[in-house]
């Protein structure tokens, strides 16, 4: 089975061409970051100055705190408009290579089902749009944002870095411990998905006989049936995706 590092490393190339995009998304990113930070930060000190000494924050913190919030809303919408349009480039590009190929391939040389075909060409290119829109800039911000509060809490108060670096490690832990039965069910449903292709693809083919033999029934209730153990290995991997994030 293909490593995660090296599917990564296979899916990054694509992304050469789009370096400003993703620069830009980058910092708009770890700006955002910056200011939902800040918005705790200053959320908390107001409410502990509140609690602790019975006193309202002063003007400027009313100004400045609503001031983040809409910088907040603006780059959320911003980093959503340049991420997408990254993604969706891509994702153009990846099409037309892919059936570029496979018209000079000529799949009934090789014996390739065209329903798998189908499923590749259709299904699996469009899954890719969350990785390149929610991806590579998100973690370089996250990282950025993590390394950064880690020094200041360190400079501030040792202490909170060693907390707060045994809390990265956990949650390494909980993605780590996930990835294999995650994995597992995600060929699962993979699997499950190019069968169920292959048969609608079989039944469209086929749709003469099936009517001359009265095959109707047959058909539809083995694609009922597909679509039952699809929506079943579905119901697992979001199970499973659920059960990280709440050990998270």
């Amino acid at each position: 089975m293909t490593s995660s590092a090296g599917i990564l490393a296979r899916l990054l190339p694509p992304l050469r061409p789009e370096w400003r995009r993703i620069a830009c998304s980058y910092l708009i990113a770890t700006t955002s970051l910056c200011a939902l930070a800040a918005i705790a930060v200053l959320t908390a000190l107001g409410v502990g100055g509140a609690v602790v000494h019975g006193t309202w924050p002063p003007a400027v913190w009313w100004f400045a705190l609503g001031g983040l919030v809409l910088l907040r809303t603006f780059l959320t919408w911003r980093e959503m408009d340049v991420s997408h349009a990254l993604a969706y480039r891509v994702l153009a590009r990846l099409r037309m290579a892919l059936f570029d190929a496979y018209s000079r391939s000529v799949p009934g040389r090789r014996r390739e089902h065209s329903g798998r075909a189908a499923s590749v060409a259709m299904t699996d290119i469009e899954k890719l749009e969350f990785f390149y829109a929610h991806t590579v800039a998100q973690i370089g911000a996250a990282f950025t944002l993590f390394v950064g509060a880690l020094v200041c809490a360190f400079l501030v108060m040792p202490v909170a870095a060693v907390v707060m670096l045994a809390g990265a490690v956990a949650v390494a832990l909980t993605v780590w411990a996930g990835a294999g039965p995650s994995r597992r069910i995600g060929a699962r449903e993979q699997q499950e998905r190019e069968e169920q292709s292959e048969r609608l693809v079989d039944a469209l083919g086929a749709l003469r006989e099936i009517l001359a033999f009265g095959l109707q029934s047959r058909g539809v209730r083995e694609a009922v049936d597909g679509t039952r153990r699809s929506a079943r290995v579905t119901r697992r991997r979001e199970v499973n995706s659920q059960l990280v994030d709440g050990t998270r």
